[in-house]
């Protein structure tokens, strides 16, 4: 008994909740951090669906629930529809998570698909994990003022060389973010 309601008060704590987590291609249940998921909500479900191209080929509990739910996106996240096929992906541009494993309440940098500028914010970020969209790359101060370009998303900015990114405490310099159309 003192176990399960410690759970529950660790749960309600620290935004904890079970959940079906699914691609494209399988569903597994886990835990969730509420506010901290790299995926869409889907409807008053509790089954999070990641980033992909979902159709009449997903796991079931996706393809009888996705017509009949709402999508619940996190504002980096853009679906091209309610129903199938849907595709879920990153927003043009860049968020910059403070703590590696896209964990934390990110910072996101709109690319701008107009004229692919956009406007980088002042100082530096926090940054543990970077969630970069397709198609752009970003480009951070380096150590001996050498620029970092990030082709791709990284859950770990650790796994980067040792001084490859000038950061301080934690924090890089963010230069620009392009379109690499």
């Amino acid at each position: 008994m003192l176990v399960i309601i410690s759970f529950i008060v660790f749960s309600w704590l620290t935004g904890v909740y079970s959940a079906t987590v699914c691609t494209p291609n399988q569903c597994v249940n886990g835990t969730v951090d509420i506010g901290n998921s790299l995926g869409a909500l889907l409807g008053n479900s509790q089954t999070l669906l990641l980033p992909g191209q979902y159709s009449s080929t997903s796991p079931s509990q996706v393809v009888s629930s996705v017509s009949s739910s709402s999508l619940t996106l996190p504002p980096y996240l853009s679906s091209s529809s309610n129903t199938l096929p849907l595709t879920i992906q990153v927003q043009p541009g860049l968020a910059v998570f403070p703590s590696p494993l896209y964990h934390g309440s990110p910072s996101f940098i709109s690319l701008n698909t107009t004229d692919g500028n956009i406007t980088v914010p002042s100082g530096d970020l926090k940054a543990g994990s970077v969630l970069l969209s397709q198609n752009a790359f970003a480009v951070f101060g380096g150590s001996n003022n050498r620029p970092l370009i990030l082709w791709d998303t990284l859950p770990d900015l650790s796994q980067l060389p040792l001084g490859s990114l000038d950061s301080n405490g934690g924090s890089v310099t963010l230069l620009d973010v392009e379109s690499s159309e």
